[in-house]
């Protein structure tokens, strides 16, 4: 059987296992047509003869018996072998607490064999936190002072000095805050992410984001705006509602958009669709 070092694969490049294990099955026909998908499915006594598309299209899961035998059947051993498993999981789960502690272990190895973690690490971390985000978007204000104790002072909801001085190195590794005479400055910059590792800190961020919106509760109704209504309605116009929003909240942040320098006030704006009811969310591929 051909391992990965056969094939000129590194695993450690990979954060989604679904992209590894298509890769490798693509190298493995193209070295020797005799490895197709079905053979593949044969040797891991999968059921059904397709069980690997399925896997590579998410429709399917390993599990868990199946996990080291598969490993083994790339030629994974010790650390790879554990990298896999743990890379398998975190795409599998969709808990999030589940899927950011299998993260933190991959990146954990990722810091011994790549050297591209600082700037991955600080990447994600300022994906996925709200105050990261906050303190970015505090730059703008007129009176903004790059002192961790001014900010710490200004936020509503208090942190340790500690924190602001790691999320202000975080933005500055990853090229969102630059300094200009000592003087913090945002700065338009791209992160990318494969789409397993960037839904993870999307989630981390809104759950982060919900858990300030609770907390706001005890503002005054002239410093907020909340509604909640419970609905009954269609699939259709359940995906309707989905377009609107999306469109409403670009008008909306486009309505907020102030110049650097020029604000006064950092707010949130958050929306929430969710279903409530088993239903017709099954069918939806969104």
């Amino acid at each position: 059987m051909l391992s990965l070092q056969h094939l000129d694969i590194d695993i450690y490049s990979y954060l989604d296992s679904r992209l590894l294990i298509m890769d490798y099955c693509n190298r493995c026909k193209a070295k020797d047509n005799r490895y197709s998908l079905r053979w593949f499915a044969k040797k891991l006594e999968f059921g059904a003869p397709n069980y690997i598309k399925l896997i590579i299209d998410g429709e399917r899961n390993i599990s868990e018996k199946r996990l080291e035998k598969f490993s083994s059947l790339m030629g994974l051993k010790g650390v790879e072998s554990e990298y896999f498993e743990l890379l398998v999981r975190m795409t599998q789960t969709s808990d999030i607490d589940r899927r950011d502690h299998y993260f933190q272990k991959l990146s954990a190895i990722r810091r011994k064999k790549l050297k591209v973690h600082k700037l991955e690490g600080a990447q994600f971390d300022c994906l996925s936190s709200w105050l990261h985000l906050l303190i970015r978007e505090m730059t703008f204000l007129k009176k903004f002072s790059s002192d961790s104790q001014w900010i710490n002072k200004n936020l509503m909801y208090k942190v340790s000095p500690n924190e602001i001085i790691k999320c202000i190195g975080d933005l500055e590794t990853a090229g969102l805050l630059a300094r200009e005479q000592e003087q913090l400055k945002a700065v338009d910059s791209s992160i990318t992410f494969p789409d397993e590792v960037r839904s993870l800190a999307i989630q981390k961020y809104h759950q982060g984001i919900l858990g300030q919106a609770s907390i706001a509760l005890q503002q005054s109704l002239e410093q907020r705006e909340y509604g909640a209504a419970l609905v009954a309605t269609t699939p259709e116009k359940f995906k309707l509602v989905k377009e609107k929003m999306k469109n409403f909240r670009a008008e909306i942040l486009e309505l907020l958009d102030t110049e650097n320098g020029e604000a006064e006030d950092v707010v949130v704006l958050a929306f929430q669709l969710f279903h409530v009811v088993e239903g017709s969310r099954d069918n939806e591929n969104d």
